[in-house]
């Protein structure tokens, strides 16, 4: 692909994103922590119990513990059965429990660790925070977007559908992120993951899509094919 083909097609992404608005009544777990809570825990809670459901069910789990007061020293002493009660909603709940004591037991012994990630280099910090059995790139990736700003395109299902729709091919978690990295202006990384999430979910979806809505369909080779 030529420079110039490139260019048209970043500015033309850049704009279709900017200028879309989410639907009333979209709700993402991460976003609505991210602006209510300002501790790094709770964040990363959010991101936990978001995995492989949707986020009403996600939200009545991160409140169920924020009842119960959302504490890594309280949760490290709860017994495990007593946690997957409490999170159950979320779905996967014992992986998900599972993960969370990891966490909680990890922060008692280092408690300033999620804090001092923001400190180092992108992929350091993700190195760090992955080596935490049951976080992934993902996760890791959605945490050091948000909480510490880190230059970094974390990738959900709906969004590599998207992608691999959009260029027409088959890519890798580490390819869809770099595309977005590359294409997308700097100050739009955030707000574009939760774009990209609505637009998967509302108009490139697996079956049933409508591509004759999406904002991205005048760009998308896998429509005009």
């Amino acid at each position: 692909m030529q420079k110039d083909t490139n260019d048209f097609l970043r500015e033309k992404i850049n704009k279709a994103l900017r200028d879309l608005n989410l639907e009333e009544g979209q709700r993402f777990i991460v976003k609505e922590v991210s602006k209510n809570f300002d501790d790094p825990f709770y964040l990363l809670i959010s991101i936990i119990l978001s995995q492989n459901t949707n986020d009403r069910n996600a939200i009545e789990a991160f409140l169920n513990l924020v009842e119960r007061g959302l504490d890594f020293r309280k949760l490290n002493s709860m017994s495990l059965d007593e946690l997957e009660e409490i999170i159950r909603i979320s779905g996967l709940y014992k992986s998900k429990a599972e993960t969370i004591k990891r966490l909680a037991g990890f922060l008692s012994k280092d408690e300033l660790f999620l804090k001092n990630l923001c400190k180092k280099p992108p992929e350091e910090a993700r190195r760090e925070l992955t080596s935490i059995k049951g976080i992934g790139k993902k996760t890791a990736d959605l945490f050091l977007s948000v909480y510490c700003n880190m230059p970094l395109f974390p990738v959900d299902r709906h969004i590599k559908r998207v992608t691999e729709r959009l260029l027409d091919k088959e890519m890798d978690y580490e390819e869809v992120s770099q595309f977005w990295r590359e294409v997308l202006d700097r100050n739009l990384l955030k707000e574009a993951h939760y774009k990209l999430i609505y637009v998967g979910r509302k108009f490139c979806r697996p079956k049933g899509e409508k591509c004759d809505l999406c904002p991205l369909a005048d760009i998308c080779r896998w429509r005009s094919e």
